[in-house]
């Protein structure tokens, strides 16, 4: 992964650029994040939901918040490759809720409610 530049865009050529590198370097890098940090997700609904992310500024017309959109993405894709993110950071992002419940707090919560539990599903 290179280095994140510290630079501000000038035009927006410039910027137009590097948000399409970022968002491809996002999409290629969605096979790792779900074997590094487990996730249950199908890669298409990840591309799907960084999609939506850049789709959601892509009327900006203020270069300043673009460069600083794309310095704060260039940021979190370093941490999240670095693993120095959590599985519930990218849960929360992706839209899992961001909870990652033990097997111990998923059984009290079904026994809580009253459901019924397989024996073979919380062995002993």
């Amino acid at each position: 992964m290179e280095p994140i530049l510290a630079t501000a865009c000038k035009t927006f050529g410039e910027s137009r650029l590097r948000s399409l590198k970022l968002f491809r370097s996002l999409l290629r890098q969605v096979p790792f994040f779900i074997g590094k940090y487990e996730l249950e997700s199908h890669p298409k609904e990840m591309r799907l939901r960084i999609r939506q992310e850049f789709e959601k500024f892509r009327d900006l017309d203020d270069l300043s918040q673009v460069n600083a959109l794309l310095f704060k993405g260039e940021l979190e894709l370093e941490e999240a490759v670095k693993i120095w993110k959590q599985k519930s950071h990218l849960c929360d992002f992706f839209g899992h809720g961001g909870t990652v419940i033990s097997k111990e707090e998923e059984f009290m919560q079904e026994f809580c409610e009253g459901g019924t539990i397989p024996d073979d599903k919380y062995p002993l």
